[in-house]
C-alpha cells in the first residue's frame, strides 16, 4: 500500500518536473521571439529615421539650388541670355526631380497611412504610355538610352478605354520606366511593352543594364532600405519606387514580378485586372481601401 502511494508521489513529481521543463522551454522560446522583435523594432526605427534625413536632404538640396539658380539669373545683365538659358536649364532640372519626389513620397505617405483610395477611370492606356515616356525624354535624351514602345491589343479596343485608376497606373509606368533608364548603361535600350485583353493589361519593362545582385534582391521592395546605389529609388536619393509599385499592384488586386535574365538587366512584370465601373461607388463613398502590408 505505502509502495503504491509512493509510487504514485513519483509519478506525480516526475510529472510535474516535465511539465516545469516544457514550461521553462516555452519561456524561453518566447523570451527569443521577443527579443527578436525587439531587435526588429529597433533596426525599423533607425531605418525610418534615416529615411526622413534623406527625404529632407533631397526636399531642401532641390530647393536651395533653385533659390541659387534663380538669384543668379536676376543678376545677369541683358547680354547674358546663353548663361541665363543654361541657368533656367539647371533649374527645370532640379524642380523636375522634386515634383517627382515629392509625388513618391505623398504616395508612401498615403501608403503607410492606409487610407489610399481606388478611384477607377477609362483610360487610353497609348496615349498614357506615350505621356510618360516624354515626362523622361529629357533623362532618355542625356543618357543615350533607347526606349522601345510597343502595344499590343487583343481587346477589341479596351486598350482606349481601359477601366482602371488613372493616376496609381500613371505613377507605376514612371516607377518601372525611371528605374529601367537609371540602371541602363548608356547608350543602351529599354522595352516597354503592353498587351491588353478583355481581362487585363500584361507590362513588361526590360532593360539591360547591371541588374540586381541576387544577395540584395530580397530587400529591393523595402520602403525604408536602399540597395547596390539605391537600386530601388525613383531618382537619387530614396527607396520608394519599386514599393510603390507593389503596394499599387495590391490596391489595384494585380500581380507584380521580376526576373533577371542570364544576359543581364532586369524584367519588371505587372498584370492588373480590368475593372467594371458599375461596381465602384455603389455604398463607398466612405470606403477605406487598408493595404495591410508593409513593405
Amino acid at each position: 500500500m505505502a509502495t503504491d502511494k509512493n509510487d504514485g508521489l513519483r509519478k506525480q513529481l516526475e510529472d510535474s518536473e516535465k511539465s516545469n521543463s516544457e514550461l521553462l522551454a516555452r519561456i524561453d522560446e518566447l523570451s527569443g521571439k521577443l527579443y527578436d522583435v525587439n531587435k526588429k523594432l529597433k533596426e525599423a526605427e533607425a531605418l525610418k529615421g534615416h529615411f526622413i534625413s534623406n527625404i529632407t536632404n533631397e526636399i531642401i538640396n532641390p530647393f536651395a539650388s533653385i533659390l541659387a539658380l534663380s538669384e543668379n539669373i536676376l543678376k545677369l545683365d541683358d547680354e547674358s541670355m546663353d548663361k541665363a538659358k543654361k541657368m533656367a536649364g539647371l533649374i527645370n532640372s532640379e524642380a523636375f526631380h522634386l515634383d517627382f519626389q515629392l509625388a513618391n513620397i505623398f504616395a508612401a505617405a498615403m501608403i503607410e497611412s492606409g487610407k489610399e483610395l481606388v478611384n477607377y477611370s477609362s483610360v487610353n492606356l497609348n496615349e498614357l504610355m506615350t505621356l510618360v515616356v516624354v515626362y523622361f525624354d529629357k533623362q532618355i535624351e542625356a543618357k543615350q538610352v533607347q526606349v522601345e514602345l510597343q502595344l499590343e491589343d487583343n481587346s477589341n479596343g479596351n486598350a482606349e478605354a481601359f477601366v482602371t485608376d488613372n493616376k496609381k497606373v500613371e505613377v507605376i509606368f514612371k516607377n518601372l520606366l525611371s528605374n529601367a533608364v537609371k540602371f541602363s548603361y548608356a547608350g543602351g535600350k529599354v522595352e516597354f511593352k503592353l498587351v491588353v485583353s478583355n481581362t487585363g493589361l500584361q507590362l513588361s519593362v526590360r532593360d539591360y543594364g547591371k541588374g540586381v545582385p541576387e544577395e540584395h534582391r530580397k530587400e529591393i521592395y523595402d520602403r525604408f532600405k536602399q540597395v547596390d546605389e539605391r537600386i530601388n529609388s525613383i531618382n537619387s536619393g530614396h527607396g520608394l519606387g519599386l514599393s510603390i509599385v507593389k503596394s499599387y499592384c495590391m490596391l489595384l488586386e494585380g500581380k507584380l514580378a521580376m526576373h533577371f535574365p542570364a544576359d543581364g538587366g532586369t524584367e519588371v512584370l505587372v498584370e492588373l485586372p480590368f475593372a467594371d465601373l458599375t461596381d465602384q461607388y455603389d455604398d463607398l463613398s466612405d470606403f477605406i481601401i487598408d493595404v495591410g502590408e508593409k513593405f
